[in-house]
């Protein structure tokens, strides 16, 4: 597991098959991060993108633990997108086959505004079934 936060400053960070990591405050990421299939990328406070992007194909899984904005590329969620808080997205948004939008078990507080146009492709999935908290 690997924390980056504020006052953190990378020429390029590269998620590998199994990695986690954890944006806990503005950190400073020159180039855009690639979220590689079996890795997993925690947002962890609601200004945990403004110092960094991510490629646009996110192979792996993000969180969002934080309310948030995410802005630059259009996401293509090949893996697995985890809305726990509020996320704006000032983008397109597509869900790509093999993909699935989501938040974990018991969350009240997701919520999603996509200010582009939201994709499913075939095979793609948004799934809140069973999620409930009550």
């Amino acid at each position: 597991m690997t924390t980056i936060g504020l006052g953190d400053s990378y020429t390029g960070i590269t998620t590998k098959s199994g990695a986690e990591l954890h944006i806990n405050g503005v950190a400073n990421v020159a180039s855009a991060i690639p979220v590689s299939s079996d890795s997993v990328v925690y947002l962890e406070t609601g200004d945990a993108l403004d110092g960094i992007s991510f490629a646009s194909e996110i192979q792996g899984i993000v969180v969002v633990n934080a309310p948030l904005a995410w802005s630059g590329a259009s996401p293509e969620i090949h893996g697995n997108l985890v809305v726990n808080q509020p996320l704006t997205v000032n983008s397109d948004l597509t869900v790509m086959t093999g993909g699935l939008l989501t938040h974990d078990q018991g969350i009240s507080t997701s919520a999603l505004q996509v200010n582009g146009t939201l994709g499913v492709s075939p095979g793609g999935e948004i799934n809140i079934s069973e999620k409930g908290y009550g």
